[in-house]
């Protein structure tokens, strides 16, 4: 776990109408949970992406966690944001475990919560070949005192990044 902290505007935020500033918690870790929903938001992911490649995108970022209690649809409903762009949601059940866990992380420390991300698909080889975004999580479960047999996901041995590198920036802050 570490604390994500901004050394410069991020180049999102003048992209986020009334963009504000956040401090958060990152969490980090071999488990991977999968972002769900993410079909709906397709535009924000090729921008996150850098566009379509034919070799698809494995970009590393950082996604914010973000619970909503009030979604009229879920109550325990918990949003994904990568670079100031909503990207998708926890899966209903990953979200009913996760939910209280972040809102307690929450209270207890008076930050947001992130975790180390990875964009990966969104390929484009013509034909009609062409793949989907998605957006995998990864953090540690006990660092929000969960066993991770109650989550959805799975252990992930650490990947080489061979995503394309971010132009003009390290995305919402430094880590230190």
């Amino acid at each position: 776990m570490g604390w994500l902290k901004r050394r410069r505007d991020p180049p999102w935020l003048k992209q986020v109408p009334g963009g504000v500033e956040v401090t958060v918690t990152l969490f980090e870790g071999r488990f991977r949970i999968d972002v769900v929903g993410e079909s709906h938001y397709q535009d924000a992911l090729e921008q996150i992406a850098g566009g379509r490649t034919e070799e698809g995108a494995n970009l590393e970022s950082i996604a914010l966690l973000v619970p909503e209690p009030a979604n009229r649809y879920d109550p325990n409903a918990v949003q994904i944001l990568v670079d100031g762009k909503l990207v998708g949601y926890l899966s209903r059940n990953n979200a009913e475990v996760l939910q209280p866990a972040i809102l307690q992380q929450m209270r207890q420390t008076g930050r947001g919560v992130a975790c180390r991300s990875r964009v990966v698909g969104g390929w484009d080889r013509g034909g009609g070949d062409r793949g989907h975004f998605g957006v995998r999580l990864y953090f540690d479960p006990a660092d929000f005192g969960i066993d991770p047999d109650d989550l959805e996901g799975e252990w992930e041995e650490p990947e080489v990044h061979t995503g394309r590198a971010r132009g003009g920036g390290a995305g919402p802050g430094m880590v230190e």
